[in-house]
């Protein structure tokens, strides 16, 4: 196994660079990409092309998975900062009763995938809309 992990390695890192991952983030996505090399072994059909085709593929959509996940997880953490700072400054202002927090509270129960489904919109315009509640709700607290 230590052979085709080395043999697979360039090819790896041929496609961190194709998606511009972050130096820092190197290693891991080296590390993930190893991962997908040994579920290719053990996945591989003869019958269903070459190995090399396979083994790219199942990288690369690990690593787009991997992206996508981070920008998620991202957005979660700035979203609960964010609410959390809403809080404090709500105090004294009766924030909770506004139609936008609401609207803001409901996304956060049901889940944004969820909320775009529901309303039959692309998550894109569910993630422009948390924005522009969130700068609504700014401006009436801070008026």
């Amino acid at each position: 196994m230590e052979v085709i992990f080395k043999k697979y390695t360039p090819l790896i890192y041929k496609i961190i660079s194709e998606y511009n991952i972050a130096y820092e983030e190197k290693e891991d996505y080296l590390q993930e990409g190893l991962m997908q090399v040994y579920k290719a072994v053990n996945l591989y059909d003869d019958n269903k092309g070459l190995f090399f085709n396979f083994c790219s593929k199942l990288i690369k959509t690990r690593f787009i998975t991997l992206r996508f996940r981070k920008k998620e997880i991202k957005y979660e953490i700035c979203d609960i900062s964010y609410m959390s700072h809403l809080e404090e400054k709500s105090f004294n202002q009766n924030v909770y009763s506004l139609p936008e927090f609401q609207e803001l509270l409901y996304i956060k129960q049901v889940g944004i995938k969820e909320y775009a489904k529901i309303n039959k919109i692309s998550t894109k315009k569910v993630y422009n809309d948390i924005q522009k509640l969130k700068k609504l709700i700014k401006i009436r607290i801070n008026n």
